[in-house]
């Protein structure tokens, strides 16, 4: 990393021009800035923003993935106890309640993570620019 002498913000070590200002690594804005280049230059810029924006949240992530194995374990073990209260001769009303349950509590806890993965997802869509199609008068 290495930071810009013009705006003092952080740029990655494969990049010879701040994304933000449009200075080198010397500080003097470069020939990137001049109209043509100009816009090729902000959607990088956008896109920098949006790559670093979506790496925002990660313990919401976690707390999804966890949920979701957690959902996978919670439907191992209600059709295991479903199979042994078979096999032991028991009531089926059990084995029957058994999976029910289970796959309402398996159906939550993804519905829970899918949900946190929509928020985590909305929240990056309101940050992109949207492009506007420009009418000719």
């Amino acid at each position: 990393m290495w930071k810009c002498k013009k705006c003092k913000e952080e740029i990655e070590d494969n990049f010879d021009v701040c994304w933000n200002c449009g200075s080198d690594r010397k500080g003097s804005v470069t020939s990137v800035l001049d109209k043509g280049k100009q816009v090729v230059f902000n959607e990088i810029k956008e896109e920098v923003k949006l790559e670093k924006s979506r790496q925002k949240y990660p313990a919401l992530k976690i707390i999804a993935g966890i949920n979701y194995l957690f959902a996978v374990f919670i439907g191992i073990a209600a059709v295991i106890i479903a199979i042994i209260t078979l096999v032991n001769n028991e009531s089926w009303i059990i084995a029957l309640t058994s999976i029910i349950v289970g796959g309402l509590l398996v159906l939550v806890l993804i519905a829970i993570s899918e949900l946190i993965h929509v928020f985590i997802d909305i929240e990056y869509n309101t940050q992109k620019p949207t492009k506007q199609k420009q009418t000719s008068p």
